[in-house]
């Protein structure tokens, strides 16, 4: 029934348009495409990935870095069924590309960078950042302050540039309890590449005096507020704003799989260093979110990242991503918190 209806109104559409078409297809008084010299555009692939949001004084812009394959056998916590079944239900694949992003926070004095992308570190999925950052009206050298969430390479590998360091003119910080793990004990024996290119990545900041470290909790800078958020690794944080009554919260790596982890929490994924403590910390971030109606920016959810949570149910949540029409809107022209 279905099959023979969709066909129908398929038929209706085309005759009801066929008097803009001859014999051809060709559109009637269409003009001969005139080469002027011009470069073709690129028909096939996306457009620059940046997105711009306004929150008071500050202007967000979310960065695509690209993309990351995540294996559904990289899931725990629920049976192998339970997250296929959830997988097939929001029409996602087995394996599943996952959005990078990061995001540039603009106050008119300062430009921070919160995350910098993969770089050269994973592959060529990733590494988009900086050509993205061009596109959206920035240079590396505007860049004043770096931020990571945490020092896996899909955040921190973009520091680096092949001539030397991504953002010249950057200060970077990172949580004590991160870069405690990271950059001392066991870990400085290991010959793991990405440990050797992290450590080499925070020498060249270290050696001009550009790399910082604070407690957790504590404001890394002025204006932006962290909390911790144990479980994915030892020191994971996250960054607040707080723009004329708006909050937004940079959440790192809370979510990786949002057709899996919002309608059930309790998902991990194989790389949360503590399984336990990143279950934990999904389940009341999420609940907190969806009480308050926070604004929330995620490194891994769908481009460009930054929307609300609603509860479903009392341990399961829904995405409401931020409207691209009331972006640059004031708080008045975009839905309220908690309606």
């Amino acid at each position: 029934m279905f099959h023979t209806l969709f066909l129908a109104l398929l038929a209706l559409s085309v005759t009801g348009c066929a008097h803009l078409f001859g014999d051809h297809g060709s559109a009637r008084g269409a003009a001969t495409p005139i080469d002027d010299g011009a470069a073709t555009p690129d028909r096939h692939g996306q457009a620059p990935g940046y997105f711009r949001m306004r929150l008071g004084r500050f202007t967000l812009t979310a960065l695509y870095d690209g993309s990351i394959e995540i294996p559904s056998t990289q899931l725990k916590g629920a049976s192998r069924a339970a997250i296929d079944r959830a997988l097939r239900i929001v029409k996602q694949p087995a394996n599943v590309s996952t959005a990078v992003n990061a995001f540039l926070v603009d106050d008119g004095e300062r430009v921070i960078l919160i995350d910098s992308g993969a770089g050269a570190m994973q592959g060529d999925t990733l590494g988009k950042l900086q050509a993205n950052l061009a596109a959206s009206g920035y240079a590396p050298e505007d860049v004043t302050a770096v931020l990571l969430t945490h020092l896996h390479p899909d955040h921190a590998g973009g520091l680096i540039a092949e001539h030397g360091l991504a953002f010249p003119n950057a200060e970077l910080y990172v949580a004590q309890a991160e870069a405690d793990f990271w950059l001392s004990g066991d870990r400085l024996n290991t010959d793991q590449p990405y440990d050797q290119g992290l450590r080499r990545i925070i020498a060249e900041y270290q050696a001009r005096g550009s790399f910082h470290t604070f407690a957790g909790g504590t404001p890394p800078i002025e204006g932006i507020e962290s909390v911790v958020l144990r479980g994915h690794t030892p020191g994971h944080t996250g960054y607040f704003i707080n723009a004329d009554g708006e909050m937004l919260l940079f959440w790192g790596d809370i979510v990786h799989s949002p057709g899996t982890q919002f309608a059930n929490p309790d998902i991990t994924v194989a790389f949360d260093v503590d399984q336990k403590a990143a279950r934990v910390t999904r389940n009341k971030l999420l609940r907190g979110a969806a009480q308050t109606g926070i604004w929330v920016a995620g490194a891994h959810m769908p481009f460009p990242g930054i929307g609300r949570i609603l509860s479903v149910s009392n341990t399961s949540y829904r995405w409401l991503p931020v409207d691209y029409s009331q972006a640059l809107a004031g708080p008045a022209q975009r839905q309220a918190a908690g309606r």
